[in-house]
Order: C-alpha cells, then structure tokens, then sequence
C-alpha cells in the first residue's frame, strides 16, 4: 500500500526518481498473487517501462497468475489484456504500444555489450527522424565515470523538429536507478544530418556491477512559443499595451510576448512608453520576424535583410536558421551580389562564408557579368585577395 501511495504522489507531482523507485520496487517483489494488480497500478500511472517488465512476468508465469482471483479484475479492461495478448505475438515483448522507441547498451567488466541487433532509433513515431546512439566509456580515475553518449541524426522532415533526449541508467541484478538525464536538445533543421554528444556520469562504487543505459527520444515542444498565443491567428491586436514603428507603419504589440521572445525587445520595453521606433528595417522583414516572435513557426523565404532582423532582435534560433539556408543557396551566379549585400548590411560572419565560396574557383567569379560591381566594394576584394593567398 505504501509504494501504492508513493507511485501516486509521484505522479501527481511528477516526480520521475520516486516514480522508478517504486518501479524497481513492485518489480522486485513481483508474484502470480499481486501481479494482476501490479500491471491495473503501472497502466494507471502511465508507468510503460514497468508494464512491460510486468506483462512479461506474466508471459512467463501465466498458469499460476490466470488461476488467481484477480485475473477477473482485467475482464473489462480491454487495454491492459491486449498488451499481454500482443506480448505473445512473434516479434512483441512488450505491453504497451504508446512506448517510445528505445535503444539500450550495456557495461560490464569495463567493456560495452552492444545490443544483439542495433538498429537506427526512431523518434517518437517519426520515420523520417532517425537518431543513430553509441555510448563510449570517458576515462577513469577521477570522483564519476564520465559516459560520453554520441548521437548522429538524420531529418528527412521539411521543417524543425525539436528534439527531447531521455538516459535513464540502471545498475545491478534489479536495475537500481542510478542516473535520469533529460534534456531539449537544439532543434534539427529541416532535410539536415549532423551529431552531438551529451555526457552523463555514474557513481563510481556502481561500476563493479553490471549497468544499462537506456536512451529514448521524442518531439519535444517548443519551448519558447507563448502560452497565450500559439499561432499567429490568433494575435489579433487585443490586449496589445505597446506600439512599434517600423517604415512608419504602426504594429500594435504585446510587451510581455515580445521580450520573452527577444532580449533586444526586454532592452528597450525598460523604458516607459507607448511607442518604439525602430529605423534602418522593412516593413515585411520586420512583420516576418514578428509572425516569427508571436508562433514559433520558422519562415518560408529567408533573406539577408531578415538574418540581419534576427541577429539584431538576437533570436538566435532563427538567426541559425537564416544563415544555414542562405548558406546553402550560394552559387557562383549570386556570390558577388551576396558577398555585397552581407558588407552593407555588416553581417561579417556571412561575408566570410561568401568569401571563403569564392576563393574555391575565382576564375569562374572573376568572369561574372556582375564583377564590375565589385568596383564599389574594394574591402571585399581585399578579403578575397588575403583568403586566395592563405
């Protein structure tokens, strides 16, 4: 009863650590007696883990557990007896469907057992966003046993996808929880491949004992968009308690929403009064970078004019996300009216990237109709002069 108790406290509060306690717990103390009512517990509080460690049990001990009274608690919950009827399917082990893809490595004798048949992680259901896991032992001799776990990742989508990284690690005969690391990684851009490595540690008096790392992931929700306002539709001018004049047009803001967004916005709402005037910006840059502030959505068009807006407002996640796909449209076709444009809008680290592009093959740049303008810009030349030398 008291671990009943416990588990529920945990889930109201959420709590994760007394929630694979208890976990652990009805887990070890498993019998034919108490198992129906152990699986009834973990679905209740969306304990999938323990469900399937439960249902397994019962796979194995199904006699003894179907000839006790309880088995008649599961005649009207159709959920629960599925998941044990698919646990006997060929190819099934578990209870429960809803469970996000896992992919688990051992350590043991100070070696890593890879699992019999890895294979790609699939996030959360999406098979266009695979994430490829591989933990490495760091080294020893210091007060924790750094794990080092490196992801590589894939994303086929055509838009961001925001990801969330689970590591749970267990050690011992009965999984004793030793570790829960969480984290909302940097957004995948869309039709992207890359890695990163997240470092987790271990008490050292553990590592004696076997230990399994457990590593799971899923969508994660973008933690920056306003609660209030989800899409842009809905901002609506109500409510709006400031007023920002950009080419001398008049857009109606929220103070609250913007300086959560921006800390350009949080700056200058410091002062007191009702109207800001921004110079030196279009009138749909700036509308883009509102849209941008009040949903989260990222923009179909990118220009240099809205990476410089971006930098400027320091959102930084739409400024990474201007500058790798302008980067990836440099040809050697718009080089020089890129190169240009970054110099006059005094985005260096852009400039750089155009220049480095050029220096590739200043012959075919050279011989562009559009060199002549080049004539206005002797930095630039000097620039690419100083990379051709290098």
């Amino acid at each position: 009863n008291y671990v009943r108790e416990l588990l529920m406290l945990a889930d109201k509060y959420d709590i994760e650590p007394l929630a694979l306690v208890c976990d652990n717990v009805i887990q070890c103390s498993l019998t034919a007696e108490n198992a129906v009512e152990s699986l009834l517990l973990a679905n209740l509080h969306r304990r999938d883990r323990l469900k399937n460690q439960i249902t397994l049990f019962i796979k194995g001990h199904l006699n003894d557990v179907s000839a006790t009274a309880n088995w008649a608690k599961l005649d009207d919950n159709f959920e629960v007896m599925n998941g044990i009827f698919q646990s006997f399917l060929p190819g099934n082990v578990g209870a429960s469907n809803s469970e996000l893809d896992k992919v688990r490595w051992t350590f043991q004798n100070k070696n890593w057992i890879e699992p019999a048949h890895p294979s790609p992680l699939i996030v959360d259901g999406y098979s266009d966003v695979v994430l490829l896991v591989k933990p490495t032992k760091g080294p020893t001799g210091h007060d924790k046993l750094p794990i080092l776990i490196h992801v590589e990742y894939e994303n086929k989508l055509k838009k961001l996808f925001p990801l969330y990284l689970k590591i749970v690690t267990y050690a011992g005969k009965w999984n004793t929880l030793i570790s829960i690391s969480t984290c909302n990684l940097m957004p995948l851009f869309p039709n992207s491949k890359g890695s990163f490595q997240v470092f987790i540690t271990c008490i050292p008096n553990v590592t004696p004992y076997q230990m399994n790392i457990e590593v799971s992931a899923k969508k994660a929700e973008p933690i920056t968009q306003h609660p209030l306002l989800k899409t842009v539709k809905d901002y609506k001018h109500r409510f709006a308690d400031a007023v920002v004049v950009v080419a001398n047009v008049r857009f109606p803001v929220h103070k609250l929403v913007l300086a959560e967004r921006s800390a350009f916005f949080s700056n200058i709402f410091d002062k007191t009064q009702n109207e800001y005037r921004i110079d030196g910006m279009a009138e749909n840059t700036f509308k883009t970078l509102l849209n941008y502030m009040y949903s989260n959505c990222l923009p179909e068009k990118v220009d240099l004019p809205l990476l410089k807006g971006a930098e400027q407002f320091q959102l930084n996640e739409l400024s990474r996300f201007c500058f790798s796909t302008l980067q990836k449209s440099i040809t050697f076709d718009n080089a020089i009216e890129m190169v240009t444009k970054a110099e006059e809008l005094q985005l260096d680290k852009f400039s750089t990237e155009v220049i480095e592009f050029m220096a590739k093959e200043p012959n075919i740049v050279a011989k562009s109709p559009k060199w002549p303008k080049m004539r206005n810009h002797a930095n630039v030349l000097k620039k690419l002069l100083y990379r051709m030398k290098k």
